[in-house]
């Protein structure tokens, strides 16, 4: 499989912007916008992973979940 440096590059771009989103919050009166923000900063960091190392990513979130619990699983699923 090829790397796509480029694809991964944006998620892992989105995944910096919501992490940054998640450390601005204040965790004690927004629990809530934190997890959210630290959950989609999860979720665009392991898509940049899978773009560097397979050259896809799913676009669903439980198929990415699966993908890499799953080494070797269809990641277009």
């Amino acid at each position: 499989m090829i790397a796509d440096p480029d694809r991964a590059a944006v998620s892992w771009q989105k995944a910096e912007a919501h992490l940054g989103e998640a450390i601005a919050q204040d965790v004690d009166t927004s629990p809530m916008a934190v997890i959210h923000s630290s959950y989609y900063a999860m979720f665009h960091a392991a898509r940049a992973v899978l773009f560097e190392a397979t050259g896809s990513a799913a676009k669903r979130h439980d198929a990415v979940i699966q993908t890499i619990r799953s080494p070797g699983a269809d990641p277009r699923r």
